[in-house]
C-alpha cells in the first residue's frame, strides 16, 4: 500500500506503521520544488497511439504517452480527454482504445475497452501501468 507522510514528519515510526521488513522509499526534492501529493484514487497509464509508418512495437519507436486519470473516470470521458490530448475529431464516434491483455491466447492479445463507453476504467480492468493503444479511425492506414 502506498501512503504519503505530509504534515505528519514529525510522528514516529511506530505510529506511522512503518515496521521492520517494510519497504520505505525516500523521495527527495530540490529547494523550492513541490511534491505531487499521492492519489490512491488515481493511476497513470501508458497509452500508444497508431499512426502511419510504424516499424515496430517496441517502446522506443511506439513513444507511449503517460496519462494520469482517477480509476472510476467513465471510458466516455477518457475517451474525450484522450481525443484533445491527440488532436482526434470527434473521439467519441473515432477513438478506438484498446488494451493489451497478456492473459489471452496468442491469437487475440488485444482487448476492445471503447465499446463500453459508460463503465469505469476500473470495471474495464484498465489499471495502473497498462499498455493502451489508440487508433483514430478517420484516417486511412496503409
Amino acid at each position: 500500500m502506498l501512503d504519503t507522510y505530509t504534515g505528519r514528519e514529525k510522528d514516529t515510526l511506530e505510529v506511522l506503521k512503518i515496521y521492520p521488513m517494510k519497504t520505505l522509499a525516500l523521495e527527495e526534492k530540490l529547494e523550492g520544488e513541490d511534491f505531487e501529493e499521492y492519489d490512491p484514487d488515481s493511476m497513470v497509464l501508458k497509452v500508444n497511439v497508431w499512426r502511419p509508418a510504424l516499424t515496430s512495437l517496441i517502446e522506443e519507436v511506439l513513444e507511449p504517452a503517460h496519462i494520469k486519470v482517477k480509476k472510476d473516470m467513465i471510458m466516455r470521458d477518457f475517451i474525450m480527454k484522450l481525443g484533445k490530448q491527440f488532436g482526434i475529431q470527434d473521439p467519441e464516434k473515432n477513438l478506438l482504445v484498446q488494451k493489451r491483455n497478456p492473459m489471452l491466447n496468442s491469437a487475440k492479445q488485444m482487448e476492445i475497452v471503447s465499446e463500453k463507453p459508460d463503465e469505469q476504467l476500473k470495471k474495464l480492468r484498465v489499471n495502473e501501468g497498462v499498455n493502451l493503444f489508440v487508433e483514430d479511425s478517420s484516417v486511412d492506414f496503409p
